[in-house]
């Protein structure tokens, strides 16, 4: 998403990467780092700003992949035809220009890529293999690549092996075996270690061969060799928070949001008494709502104007993002549908689903919370950052309004450590869900409900509905057993 490449070009790639590996004869364990790092080779490009895309045009990933380890000629030649393409002759004369002036500037952004990918390894386990792997992965076989000009065997040969791999699937992708052959041919002894460039040329088609199955996820996950890595405890939760911590990159405004984000939520669950289980969940989720900014361009979170409608539409689409990449983390459980839902609000006007406030349990409301006021203390382009009592106003105007919920609002502020204007209730109950809570647990009926509370039957069965989903209960026992065990059915105020 952050390249602007298709979908599945990694996971392809991976896949691709391993073919090669055993073709080539390398050990297990190294085709096992071949497949790692292909997959992971431009994870650090949320750290460099987009400048790629923002001077070679936003589809650059669809044709720009496999050309730096050609020629300078050949990359020349595909800005001039490819920058621009389908604009007016003057627009395009300027984009092109404007390409070729910003040159160094996409260059610079090679070691940034390396160094940023290079600590995601290291910090989740991946291993030495890898962590070298990811220094060298814009290095070329002749030394004219960056960020040291290393060369022939100073290469690590997983790094050879992923060169091949992911430039020979983009062009096979564009023009079959035959053009990625030739591809490979021709950069042998020059981008490309000869071994391998042969190895590849041997056995092109069946290397190359597009796996026969529905998903390519699948078939990826089934391509890693040997016993699958995985990762559990410690080594997990740091591999959450440095997702997040990388979504993060893509704007210096937004550094250290996710983290403090799922600090808060973890917090304001806990002060509303919600289970273990959901300040888990809270946690991770905050590390993880935002993760969809990267297929947004970072000149969007930097815009220092009004937004566009174009722009706004990019904005809503990352929480789409945020959903469909987590869709595939089915370890997360809740985390995952908590932080997809994290824009969502209980007016209708959030994004990108815009559900109803029964859809929105607590967990969600508390996210949502916990993200406004953390966004509300950075600095923005637009403004400066509030201080944490402009933060607070702000927070409960959103709640008065109808937008967010109050007591998740308060709880928020508690963690914050502001004071709060009411008592927390635990999972997020407001004072006549309470009350309601109450009547269930004694045995009311909705009907003999509403007329203790002089209300319709049609509004005693919503908030019924709502308390039921807040505890995550289907039956009226559990509900009382809830409000038993959180002593909630004495009003402290009676004593």
């Amino acid at each position: 998403m952050g390249t602007g490449t298709p979908l599945e070009q990694s996971l392809g790639a991976a896949i691709v990467a391993v073919r090669l590996a055993e073709a080539a004869g390398l050990s297990e364990d190294q085709a096992r780092d071949a497949y790692y790092l292909t997959m992971l080779r431009t994870v650090g490009c949320t750290g460099d700003g987009d400048v790629g895309r923002l001077m070679l045009g936003e589809d650059v990933g669809a044709w720009v992949g496999h050309l730096p380890n050609g020629s300078k000629l050949g990359f020349l030649s595909a800005m001039i035809t490819q920058v621009g393409r389908g604009a007016s002759p003057l627009r395009r004369t300027a984009a092109v220009a404007r390409a070729f002036r910003g040159m160094p500037q996409i260059m610079a952004a090679t070691p940034i890529h390396c160094e940023v990918g290079k600590r995601l390894a290291a910090r989740v386990g991946l291993g030495a293999g890898v962590e070298r792997g990811l220094a060298q992965i814009f290095e070329r076989w002749d030394g004219s690549g960056q960020p040291n000009g290393l060369k022939r065997d100073a290469l690590d040969p997983i790094v050879c092996v992923a060169h091949v791999a992911f430039d020979a699937l983009v062009v096979f992708r564009m023009g079959g075996v035959d053009a990625a052959t030739a591809m490979v041919r021709e950069r042998s002894g020059k981008a490309y270690a000869p071994a391998i460039a042969e190895a590849f040329v041997a056995k092109a088609a069946s290397i190359l061969g597009e796996p026969d199955v529905p998903s390519i996820w699948d078939a990826a996950l089934a391509a890693e060799p040997g016993k699958p890595r995985r990762l559990e405890g410690e080594l997990a939760e740091r591999a959450i928070r440095s997702i997040g911590e990388h979504a993060d990159m893509k704007s210096g405004y937004f550094s250290g949001h996710s983290a403090g984000v799922a600090t808060l939520a973890a917090g304001a669950a806990r002060r509303l008494r919600l289970a273990e289980v959901d300040v888990v969940a809270l946690g991770r989720a905050g590390h993880l709502h935002d993760i969809g900014r990267a297929g947004v361009l970072a000149d969007v979170w930097e815009k220092k104007g009004p937004l566009s409608d174009g722009d706004r539409e990019r904005v809503r689409s990352h929480a789409y993002h945020t959903e469909r990449v987590l869709s595939r983390a089915t370890f997360l459980g809740a985390a995952a549908s908590i932080a997809a839902l994290d824009h969502e609000r209980l007016d209708g006007s959030g994004y990108h689903r815009r559900l109803p406030p029964g859809s929105l349990p607590v967990t969600v409301r508390v996210l949502s919370a916990a993200d406004v006021y953390r966004a509300l203390i950075e600095p923005r382009p637009h403004r400066p950052a509030r201080n944490p009592d402009e933060a607070a106003t702000e927070l409960r105007n959103e709640a008065r309004a109808g937008r967010l919920d109050a007591d998740a609002v308060e709880a928020v502020l508690g963690a914050a450590g502001q004071e709060t204007r009411r008592p927390e209730r635990p999972a997020g109950l407001s004072q006549r869900e309470v009350e309601v809570l109450r009547f269930v647990a004694r045995g009311l009926t909705n009907k003999e409900i509403a007329t203790s509370l002089d209300i319709s039957v049609r509004t005693a069965g919503h908030h019924v509905e709502h308390i039921f989903t807040k505890l995550g209960v289907t039956t009226r026992a559990a509900a009382g057993l809830f409000a038993m065990q959180n002593d909630l059915m004495v009003d402290p105020g009676a004593a």
